[in-house]
């Protein structure tokens, strides 16, 4: 505040209707409220709640008033910063977790802090600031939750595709079977038959062509049984002759 020509005293102004003239700064709230129940006229009502009072007589020409700020409660921005300098500043600060403000109860949102409730369900200095809020820690118990299913998701897409993808070279090949595909799936067919042939190991089949009694049929029809043949008789021997 600068005065750089003052005429007379402020001291011996006075303001009228009864007020005397001030000097000094004045800080308040206000509340709207309507003028009776069901009405959308609304009254606002100024409340004053805090004075700064200067001397009056010191306002004289090429004088000047230095007035530096303090911390108040509403620049802290958390619970713990709110708490924990309530006591350094000198002010009743108190947390609301409600509308997420510091503040004593006095200041401009004064209307938002009684609609709240925060009057009554304010955190003191000497409570402890809450955790993580339930619906904050359900959101971030969610997050891997959604990862998961979105990984899951992609995953099922996949196979899908590759399902798909499969069924339409089936189809391709069987329709061409000169491509390089149909040549292919022949060549898997007739792997997978002659493997399925080939089953039976050499041991079983050389049982199955030696083994039962020998049959020859005659002219008639009936069987007649062949005595198995006699091993040829070696050549003599003429070494010592």
């Amino acid at each position: 505040m600068n005065g750089v020509h003052v005429p007379i005293s402020a001291d011996t102004i006075s303001g009228g209707n009864g007020h005397k003239v001030t000097v000094g700064l004045s800080d308040g709230f206000y509340i709207d409220e309507p003028i009776a129940k069901g009405s959308t006229t609304i009254k606002r009502t100024i409340y004053r709640y805090h004075t700064v009072d200067l001397n009056r007589t010191k306002v004289v020409s090429n004088s000047a008033f230095l007035l530096t700020p303090l911390l108040t409660c509403n620049q802290f921005q958390n619970c713990n910063t709110c708490l924990s300098q309530a006591p350094v500043i000198k002010f009743d600060c108190r947390w609301c977790n409600a509308i997420k403000r510091c503040s004593s109860g006095f200041d401009r949102y004064r209307q938002d802090w009684l609609e709240n409730d925060c009057l009554t369900e304010s955190i003191e200095p000497h409570q402890t600031c809450p955790g993580p809020s339930s619906d904050a820690v359900k959101k971030k118990a969610n997050v891997p939750s959604s990862t998961a299913g979105a990984i899951i998701a992609v995953i099922v897409v996949i196979i899908v595709l590759a399902l798909w993808a499969g069924i339409a070279w089936l189809i391709y090949a069987y329709r061409n079977p000169t491509s390089n595909s149909g040549l292919f799936l022949i060549e898997l067919r007739h792997y997978f038959k002659k493997d399925s042939t080939t089953a039976t190991s050499n041991e079983d089949r050389y049982a199955v062509t030696i083994s039962g009694d020998m049959h020859q049929v005659g002219t008639n029809g009936d069987a007649i049984e062949v005595a198995p043949e006699k091993p040829a008789a070696p050549p003599p021997d003429t070494s010592e002759a």
